[in-house]
């Protein structure tokens, strides 16, 4: 089949806009370092919550829109909503009491559970449509880096030894350390944004795709 430029539309905004959301990522790592510091209210830590929630809202309309993803959007959906529970733990701490965002994270999980043992075999075949695609991958990208490679990269010993190597105090390490390690949890939170969007663009295009058949 002979494709033209129009057919490739699509691409000219999501690239755009995907370079975008990493300039944007930058910007805001400039600012916290102009501030000298990674806090809780920071503007990275409150980025990664707003790339979360973007997150999470496309994959809930995409729950909503489009039966045949459903149960794979849902379970997903839930899956980031602990990640922003877990994020937001201070808010429950100081509201509520220590711990407490524990309670909704287990419920989020629970919910999870429900979903997956009544539609195992949705979700089974739903998860057979997207492993081979560019939205699966890019996701698995995105969850490695965030649980996986920052957390292995912001190790103390490694911080600590660094310091020792350049004659630095090696109690100031951890303010570099926090800024590397939220630096790189925002990369990650910007690269699974893109991959829900990617996945709903595979989703649409596969639902409409179906409804021509």
């Amino acid at each position: 089949m002979r494709k033209s430029l129009k057919d490739l539309k699509s691409i000219f905004i999501r690239v755009p806009f995907y370079f975008l959301v990493m300039l944007i990522s930058t910007q805001i790592i400039k600012f916290d370092f102009i501030d000298g510091e990674f806090s809780e209210d920071g503007y990275v830590e409150s980025f990664q919550l707003v790339y979360l929630g973007l997150t999470i809202i496309i994959l809930f309309l995409q729950a909503k829109k489009y039966k045949k993803f459903r149960v794979y959007s849902l379970l997903l959906g839930l899956f980031f909503i602990t990640h922003i529970i877990r994020e937001n733990d201070a808010v429950f701490d100081f509201y509520m009491f220590e711990h407490a965002w524990k309670i909704f994270a287990y419920l989020a999980v629970a919910i999870a559970i429900y979903i997956l043992i009544k539609s195992w075999n949705s979700f089974l075949n739903q998860v057979y449509l997207v492993k081979d695609q560019l939205n699966f991958g890019v996701l698995i990208c995105g969850l490695s880096i965030l649980h996986l490679f920052s957390r292995l990269y912001g190790k103390k010993d490694n911080w600590i030894n660094l310091f020792e190597k350049i004659d630095a105090p090696s109690e100031q390490y951890r303010s570099i350390k926090n800024a590397s390690e939220e630096s790189l949890e925002l990369l990650a939170y910007s690269i699974i944004l893109i991959s829900v969007i990617e996945l709903y663009v595979f989703v649409k295009n596969n639902s409409k795709s179906n409804s021509n058949a």
